[in-house]
């Protein structure tokens, strides 16, 4: 394969935008839910109840569930912390260094099977699903480090 086309790189750049904006919008769907685990497990702050005129508070027993979910699903947000940025970082730079088809089109199943793969990674947390959750956790991470290395050999042909 020759020289990436402009096409080539606008393609790429709408399946960028895209993916990118999924993985915002699964990472506010999972602060979203975190933050009613944590009001079901009456773990808010003071000043959220007091913002609500008390109607956070939940009017139930806290029991272990509520706060094992608590727990799971603030271990998944702190998960998509460590994880998404830094591999966008890696999307993002070896994206800017394509210089050829082969190179566009591997970066691009590269962001794709990251993004389904951490959609499918957090269900897999939400419903405990091992070994699923730690596949799908590899399949992200194997996604990120085949673009970083597609990244630095598209680089090293530049210099």
């Amino acid at each position: 394969m020759g020289q990436a086309t402009q096409q080539e790189l606008n393609v790429e750049k709408f399946i960028f935008m895209v993916c990118i904006f999924v993985l915002f919008l699964k990472v506010l769907l999972t602060n979203f839910r975190q933050g009613k685990a944590t009001t079901m497990a009456n773990n808010r702050i003071p000043e959220d109840y007091e913002a609500f005129g008390g109607k956070l508070r939940q009017k139930h027993e806290v029991t272990d569930y509520h706060k094992l979910d608590e727990t799971r699903w603030k271990r998944q947000v702190m998960n998509d912390l460590e994880n998404i940025p830094i591999a966008l970082i890696v999307f993002l730079i070896s994206f800017s260094v394509n210089n050829n088809s082969a190179s566009v089109i591997t970066n691009d199943v590269c962001i794709i099977t990251f993004t389904v793969a951490r959609i499918i990674y957090t269900i897999a947390f939400a419903y405990a699903l091992q070994p699923w959750r730690t596949l799908f956790w590899f399949i992200a991470i194997a996604a990120t480090v085949a673009s970083g290395i597609n990244g630095i050999v598209e680089a090293a042909k530049i210099i």
